[in-house]
C-alpha cells in the first residue's frame, strides 16, 4: 500500500521535480516527458512516458493492486500483469520476464504499440478514472 500511495505521489507532482535540476550535470537532466514511476521502494524507478504514467495509475490499481508479486489465472505477473506469451519477446529484447523491472519496461514497448488495449483493466480509462 505504501508503495502504491509513493507512486501516486510522483505522478501527481510529475511536472515538478523534486530535486532541483540545477545542481545536476548537464547528461543527468531527466528527459522532458517522462515521469519517474516508482513501483516498489526498495527497487530501482523506471522512466515512463508522461501520457502513459498518467493512465498507468488506474489501469495497473486494477490489473494488480500495484503489487509486484501479483500473479494471475493466467500466468499474469507483476504489477502490468504481463502474460507469459511474451516471454520469447522479452527475451529477444535482453529482458528477464522474471524481473519486474523488465516486465515494467516490456508494459511501456506494448504500450506504445497499442495503448492499453493488451490490459483487461482498461475499462477504467473509459469510466472516468484516467489522471488520478
Amino acid at each position: 500500500m505504501l508503495t502504491a500511495l509513493f507512486g501516486l505521489i510522483l505522478l501527481l507532482n510529475a511536472e515538478e521535480p523534486s530535486v532541483p535540476t540545477d545542481c545536476l550535470p548537464e547528461d543527468k537532466h531527466p528527459p522532458t516527458g517522462f515521469v519517474l514511476y516508482v513501483y516498489a521502494l526498495d527497487k530501482p524507478a523506471l522512466m515512463l512516458p508522461e501520457e502513459m504514467a498518467r493512465e498507468a495509475w488506474p489501469v495497473f490499481e486494477c490489473e494488480s493492486r500495484h503489487e509486484t508479486t501479483a500473479e494471475g489465472k493466467q500466468g499474469e505477473r507483476g504489477v502490468a500483469q504481463i502474460h507469459p506469451i511474451h516471454r520469447p519477446e522479452l527475451g529477444s529484447l535482453g529482458l528477464d520476464f522474471n524481473q519486474e523491472i523488465d516486465r515494467l519496461q516490456f508494459a511501456t514497448i506494448l504500450w506504445r504499440r497499442s495503448g492499453w488495449s493488451d490490459w483487461a483493466c482498461q475499462t477504467v480509462l473509459l469510466e472516468g478514472h484516467n489522471g488520478y
